[in-house]
């Protein structure tokens, strides 16, 4: 009965020290958006998510280098809450806030996310995402991300289709590969690649 206690507190105690690390590593960061690395699928309740990747990120004709983070956990059965943060050289910058809605869940998933971002202004996002697994391993997700961006002299409406595969590559890790399409004059395109790590 001892030993249960005991684990159960390292593994209450490694969560709190691993939000806090996403925390600290998202609020450190130079706080537009669109990339979003998550699939419709539902995290389990109490499950964290790391996500890293450097970007690529074209506009005007110019490519810029940036580094995209993500932290999520599942919250109840039907939410999860994601904090997201993407700096690059451009100016843009940003921190994000999400609150992903399972619409369906099973095969294919279906979700809707929800919440804000600042940075270079302010603004408001949505995303409607739907997965297709693929095999045991992979899973091919896409979708449509819109935001509305509050800035100083204008207001804009980015919006991109993103697609991608996610590859199982470990237990609990695994591997993205994501497109994001500017489709608005105001929406820069967007290639990542990164990994998710599962705690």
């Amino acid at each position: 009965m001892v030993i249960v206690k005991t684990h159960n507190k390292e593994a209450g105690m490694r969560r709190l020290i691993v939000s806090s690390v996403i925390a600290c590593v998202l609020l450190l960061s130079v706080a537009s958006h669109a990339q979003v690395y998550n699939t419709a699928q539902k995290l389990k309740s109490g499950t964290f998510r790391l996500c890293v990747a450097p970007l690529l990120v074209t506009r005007n004709g110019n490519i810029d280098p940036g580094l995209y983070v993500l932290g999520g956990v599942g919250v109840t059965s039907i939410m999860d809450l994601y904090l997201s943060s993407r700096v690059t050289s451009d100016n843009r910058s940003n921190f994000g806030v999400d609150i992903q809605w399972a619409l369906v869940k099973g095969t294919p998933a279906l979700s809707l996310s929800t919440g804000g971002h600042v940075g270079p202004g302010i603004g408001v996002d949505g995303t409607l995402d739907l997965a297709f697994p693929v095999g045991n391993t992979a899973v091919f997700y896409g979708g449509l991300d819109a935001d509305i961006d509050f800035e100083l002299n204008e207001t804009t409406v980015p919006v991109w289709v993103f697609l991608g595969p996610r590859i199982q590559i470990r237990k609990n890790t695994t591997l993205f590969l994501e497109v994001d399409i500017g489709v608005t004059n105001v929406t820069p395109s967007i290639l990542g690649l990164g990994l998710s790590f599962y705690l």
